[in-house]
């Protein structure tokens, strides 16, 4: 609707080829994709999917690690955990536990968001779980507290603070008459560490 009311309109975290829309972000889907490779790169075979918020773009990195497990032949519908609460440290513990109580099999867990796997690895910890020996854990956004979790956790750094100057910079040039590139892509980076 935005799009088509002549207000100039820049979404963020995200790209999307709808006629008219001008993003600054990264591709959701291949983030989760990228997890899924990485995990099946350390050898892990029963993967999870834990998503809470299920905004569009917690669905499209969803979509993306799911691709990547069906083409492999190893995707469990079983194994994607969903909730529309908000993510928060102790929904992960809580999410995570009931996961390893009725998946004991699971080798392999990518959070939707940082705070989910924080706690989860927090509930490893507690349930004297080893990570990344048992289970390993990939979080998206490589929140600051992720790099000195213990283990340090595996996360999808996010470049948000260059997403929000470069989106402002597009909407300016829009406001001022300035052609700009619809889709502005500022990638991803693996930030590989202990939890994998």
């Amino acid at each position: 609707m935005l799009e088509t009311s002549g207000v100039p309109c820049v979404h963020m975290m995200e790209l999307d080829n709808r006629l008219g829309a001008y993003c600054v972000g990264f591709s959701q889907q291949q983030a989760g994709a990228e997890a899924a490779r990485h995990l099946l790169g350390r050898g892990r075979r029963r993967l999870a999917y834990m998503a809470a918020q299920l905004d569009p773009r917690v669905l499209q990195r969803g979509a993306g690690f799911r691709q990547v497990l069906e083409d492999a032949g190893l995707f469990d519908p079983e194994l994607q955990v969903s909730t529309p609460q908000s993510s928060s440290i102790g929904l992960g513990g809580e999410l995570f536990a009931r996961l390893l109580e009725q998946h004991p099999d699971v080798d392999g867990v990518f959070f939707c968001n940082d705070d989910l796997a924080q706690g989860a690895a927090l509930e490893a910890l507690r349930l004297g779980v080893a990570i990344p020996e048992r289970v390993s854990l990939v979080g998206f956004n490589d929140l600051p507290g992720s790099a000195h979790m213990v283990p340090r956790l595996t996360s999808i750094r996010t470049p948000r603070e260059e997403v929000g100057q470069r989106a402002a910079q597009v909407l300016l040039g829009l406001l001022d008459g300035v052609t700009q590139h619809s889709q502005v892509d500022l990638g991803f980076e693996l930030m590989v560490r202990e939890s994998s």
